[in-house]
């Protein structure tokens, strides 16, 4: 029909590191302007927000910015187990993704990380020196602590309906910290990635020098706000040089709704910043 918007591409694929191959969905542009590589959160929260990263995909490349989203290895589409994987392989799957996508687009991308990604965004841009120019973390977790109690949680209600003696969280720590693997809401939890995740903090992890970042959060109230612990975090951040500009959206938690939910609100943030810092 004339005058209908194009069709946007998408083009999934494998591709192959350390032995294992990786789940790529690539959105190309024609003559891009930029990049950008998508960091998934933790289990399922990843499922739920598939939806909002494939409408982040398509709106980024309707703006002129390629981009990419992959599966983790463990996860998805990806190869391996979700209870083989380690936190430090998940960083450097991301750092190849942002390698792969930063040779074909000829310059450095920006890096979106969503709750838990956030920090694998970080990490990755960390081991990747200039090829990340951007840093957009969206509702990062602060504190990797409460997540991981937030997450064994999950187990104790499950458990509430059973026979068996109740579970804690600390007793479910104390197994994790013996070397047991919990099986957590369909996941196999590995000592080592809880020992990560329990002692990861956000504020301990600033952005690599010259690298802005894009704090997005989505909020309930009227008007929206930053929660306190990511002010916390950023505050800190700032404190040790890094730019960090924070905006607040109207938007319901798509990662932790069972429904597929979306955030059109923050989709359009990320354009518009992205858009403006890659021209």
């Amino acid at each position: 029909m004339p005058g209908a918007p194009a069709a946007i591409d998408r083009r999934p694929f494998f591709h192959e590191r350390g032995g294992q191959r990786l789940f790529f969905l690539h959105f190309p542009v024609e003559t891009p302007r930029g990049g950008a590589v998508f960091f998934a959160p933790f289990a399922e929260e990843m499922n739920r927000a598939r939806r909002m990263a494939t409408l982040l995909g398509e709106a980024l490349a309707t703006s002129g910015i390629e981009t990419l989203v992959f599966d983790y290895a463990g996860t998805g589409d990806s190869e391996g187990e979700f209870g083989d994987a380690r936190w430090a392989g998940w960083r450097d799957d991301g750092a190849a993704a942002v390698d792969w996508l930063a040779d074909r687009t000829g310059g450095p991308v920006a890096a979106v990380g969503l709750r838990t990604g956030a920090a694998l965004a970080l990490e990755a841009a960390a081991a990747r020196p200039g090829r990340v120019s951007r840093l957009t973390l969206w509702q990062p977790a602060p504190s990797g602590q409460l997540f991981l109690t937030q997450f064994l949680r999950l187990r104790l209600a499950a458990a509430m309906t059973g026979a068996g003696p109740a579970e804690t969280t600390k007793g479910l720590r104390e197994q994790l910290a013996g070397g047991a693997t919990l099986e957590i809401a369909g996941y196999d939890l590995s000592p080592g990635m809880a020992a990560v995740l329990d002692a990861m903090r956000l504020a301990d992890l600033p952005p690599p020098d010259g690298c802005p970042v894009d704090w997005l959060e989505v909020s309930s109230a009227a008007p929206p706000e930053i929660a306190p612990a990511g002010r916390a975090a950023i505050e800190r951040w700032r404190e040790c040089g890094a730019q960090v500009d924070a905006e607040a959206v109207a938007g319901p938690p798509f990662w932790s709704i069972q429904e597929i939910t979306t955030a059109p609100a923050l989709i359009e943030a990320t354009v518009r910043r992205l858009a403006g810092a890659l021209a």
